[in-house]
């Protein structure tokens, strides 16, 4: 299966055995909250809010790294988090944010599509999601690959 990756974009652990990978950016999670919720006229949230309790959330599915790292910053700031349902994309998730189900930790791009329905409320201190592409370990990557990544042909793992 290796041998079929020519890129990837992740944001996640890697094995570098088995793949090379790129730093390329990161973004701030921020708190996407109904237009008319309780929190629609906050700027910015800590995740260790009184007010986050007792809020029902929607998250991404439990088997992704996004998820875990979530996890890891509410465990962190003593978040228990309620959550009602779980869903398999982002754009699911800001639609049942969008409809008030509740509340969800999400990239700021996954609101371009509803975001006269929803508000980005900013996290403090940021929950920073790195982001990186991928290519195979020991084989160059395409030249459509190469130029998306500058991949110079060195080990770029950080």
């Amino acid at each position: 299966m290796q041998d079929l990756l020519d890129v990837a974009f992740i944001d996640g652990p890697t094995d570098p055995a088995r793949v090379t990978r790129i730093d390329i950016g990161h973004d701030d999670l921020i708190l996407a909250v109904p237009r008319g919720g309780s929190l629609a006229q906050r700027t910015s949230i800590r995740l260790d809010d009184p007010a986050l309790r007792e809020l029902s959330f929607v998250d991404y599915r439990a088997d992704s790294a996004l998820h875990a790292q979530i996890d890891a910053a509410c465990a962190a700031a003593g978040l228990a988090r309620r959550t009602i349902c779980e869903a398999q994309n982002m754009q699911y998730l800001t639609e049942l944010v969008q409809h008030g189900l509740g509340v969800s930790i999400l990239p700021p791009m996954s609101l371009r599509a509803v975001t006269p329905q929803v508000r980005a409320v900013q996290i403090t201190p940021p929950l920073r999601r790195d982001l990186s592409a991928v290519l195979a370990a020991g084989h160059p990557p395409t030249g459509a690959a190469q130029a998306l990544t500058g991949w110079q042909g060195c080990d770029q793992n950080q």
